[in-house]
């Protein structure tokens, strides 16, 4: 299966990249870290997102 740019193929912009980490933060009921927020904004796919979000709680395990 094709990973797809949700920029590119849903208009996913920084406004949406910012609703997303705070969305994150919510789901992990913690504070992402300025690494991580900057790691975050690298990602392009759906696919990155549930990585993203999977190494996250990991590293707080």
């Amino acid at each position: 299966m094709e990973r797809e740019d949700i920029n590119a193929v849903h208009g996913f912009d920084s406004i949406d990249a910012i609703e997303l980490l705070r969305e994150i933060e919510t789901l992990m009921k913690t504070k992402l870290t300025r690494d991580e927020e900057e790691a975050a904004m690298t990602i392009r796919t759906v696919n990155e997102i549930v990585d993203f979000i999977e190494k996250a709680m990991a590293d707080r395990a």
